[in-house]
């Protein structure tokens, strides 16, 4: 069997003059060329979408000139398909949605009040809701690209991401005063729901783990202690995205991690801008969740185990300066608490760094070979990521960090 996803029969050179035409606001628009490549969506991916990118060739009346442009459409797996049963309790098409058409825009907005016109997120074109797609800007042509999740940012990455991030949370600290509702609509993070899938994909690596831990000499306490996690990981997980009752909380984005943002470099190869994309995910919650998610799934193993705490002292200082101009906001969290809410949410450690980063470093270096036929069929696709030596690494030292943090308590 083809390993690459089918492209969709519906996404052809009159779907797209169509949405074109619409866009640019002229009629007379003619798509003369459309040619459609696969971005993501193998058949042995777990992942919650799919994505294509469309070049286009198209002519105006107006001008005669033939224009290339290409656009990244974003679309859902087909509802016979495993991937669909594990991520469909989620809404992501309607979450995503309902970010782009609305709270992104308010964000921007709110920004902009304090002189800040930073761009955050990826430009939509159009969304089909009848075919549940997303048609966006494909920032490729616009310089930006991905960091393949498996290499990891350095330290000049990181800050970049979390100078973005920083503006994220805090234009959404002012818009909750005036849209409280956005507490209600955004409550469910990544864990929040006990049969979703993703804590099937998790319980199913920690299985593995356990497995491989055993075999490790002086590290054999910890296959009890993870054994015990297990049978308590459901009610860990959602406990981990409610929102605080005691500190700061914001909107999240959810699933920061290096997939998930886009970098544009200048002529010496040097970061310049980022964008975050994928916004399937997000939920009210405490800034720690995007915080400790991001630095133990993106992080480069030497800046994690050295620098997060100045990458938090950057994110707080980024967060205080931007809170600071805005008049209605009258207590900004200090790093102290800063440092207690993220003490306070020490799961978020244990799931990314023990059970996401691993198939993301693998990811590297392996393509999915096989096709995911059903959610019990996770373990045969994730079956070899706790032999890498980087995966042995990272976990070796985050396991005695998460027993002095009192994880296993």
């Amino acid at each position: 069997m083809d390993q690459k996803y089918p492209i969709p029969q519906w996404l052809t050179k009159e779907y797209i003059q169509k949405i074109l035409r619409t866009y640019k606001n002229d009629n007379s628009l003619v798509v003369k060329s459309c040619a459609c490549v696969q971005v993501s969506g193998n058949r042995g991916e777990i992942i919650p979408s799919l994505m294509w990118r469309i070049n286009v060739d198209y002519e105006l009346k107006s001008s005669k000139a033939v224009v290339s442009e290409s656009y990244v459409v974003k679309g859902m797996w087909e509802k016979s398909s495993p991937q669909w049963l594990l991520f469909s309790s989620y809404g992501l098409f309607q979450h995503e949605v309902e970010m782009h058409e609305k709270i992104c825009l308010e964000l921007k907005k709110t920004l902009s009040t304090v002189g800040d016109n930073s761009q955050l997120f990826a430009p939509v074109i159009t969304v089909d809701h009848e075919r549940e797609t997303i048609v966006f800007q494909d920032l490729v042509q616009h310089g930006y690209k991905n960091i393949h999740e498996g290499k990891r940012l350095d330290l000049c990455h990181a800050e970049m991401v979390l100078s973005k991030l920083a503006r994220m949370h805090a234009a959404s600290v002012v818009l909750y005063q005036s849209e409280p509702e956005l507490a209600d609509n955004f409550s469910a993070g990544l864990l929040s729901r006990s049969n979703a899938g993703i804590n099937k994909i998790l319980l199913s690596n920690l299985d593995l783990l356990i497995d491989e831990v055993a075999k490790w000499e002086k590290f054999e306490k910890y296959q009890v202690m993870l054994r015990k996690i297990h049978k308590n990981f459901y009610q860990k997980g959602s406990d981990a995205y409610k929102a605080s009752d005691r500190f700061l909380n914001v909107l999240a984005h959810g699933d920061l991690c290096t997939r998930n943002v886009l970098f544009k470099y200048n002529s010496k190869n040097q970061p310049i801008d980022v964008l975050l994309v994928d916004l399937q995910f997000t939920c009210w919650t405490s800034p720690a969740v995007d915080l400790l998610y991001f630095f133990h799934t993106s992080l480069q193993e030497d800046i994690r185990q050295t620098k997060i705490e100045h990458l938090v002292y950057f994110y707080h200082t980024e967060l205080f300066q931007i809170l600071g101009k805005f008049p209605t906001i009258q207590i900004i969290p200090s790093l102290a608490e800063f440092q207690m809410m993220l003490k306070e949410r020490c799961f978020i450690t244990f799931f990314t760094g023990l059970l996401m980063q691993p198939t993301m470093i693998v990811s590297n270096t392996t393509t999915p070979t096989k096709t995911l036929r059903d959610i019990d069929h996770v373990r045969d696709i994730h079956f070899n990521i706790y032999t890498n030596g980087k995966v042995q690494t990272a976990i070796k030292y985050l396991l005695p960090l998460l027993e002095k943090q009192g994880v296993f308590n």
